[in-house]
C-alpha cells in the first residue's frame, strides 16, 4: 500500500509481489504476499494471486488464493476455484464454496 501511496504503478508491484510469491518457501510469507496482492484491489493481481492455486502449494495457500480472488471478484476466478469445492481439506473446501457462491452472485 506505502508503494501504490508513493506513486508506484499498481501492476509493477503485483509482479514485484509475485516474483516473491514464486521464490519464497515460507507457507506463512506466501500467505501474507496473497494477502498484500488482493490489498492492491488492481486487476493486475489476479494472474499473481492464481499462482497460489497451484497443486504443489499448500492448504494455507490455497485458502488464501481463494479468498483473494474472491475479494478482486473476477469471474474468471470461478472454474479455478470450482476443483477446491471437494478438496480434502475443510477450510479449503469451505473458502471454495464462499468464493464460488459470492463470485457467482456478482
Amino acid at each position: 500500500a506505502k508503494l501504490a501511496d508513493a506513486g508506484v504503478p499498481k501492476p509493477q508491484i503485483a509482479s514485484a509481489l509475485g516474483d516473491l510469491f514464486r521464490d519464497e518457501n515460507s507457507v506463512e510469507v506466501k500467505t501474507d504476499i496473497l494477502n498484500e496482492l488482493g490489498n492492491l484491489e488492481d486487476p493486475s493481481a489476479y494472474n499473481q494471486i492464481v499462482a497460489g492455486l497451484d497443486q504443489h502449494q499448500a492448504d494455507e495457500v490455497h485458502t488464501a488464493a481463494i479468498e483473494e480472488l474472491d475479494f478482486l471478484g473476477d469471474k474468471r476466478a470461478i472454474p479455478l476455484i470450482q476443483p477446491f469445492l471437494t478438496d480434502r481439506d475443510e477450510d479449503v473446501r469451505n473458502a471454495a464454496q464462499s468464493a464460488t457462491d459470492s463470485l457467482n452472485d456478482q
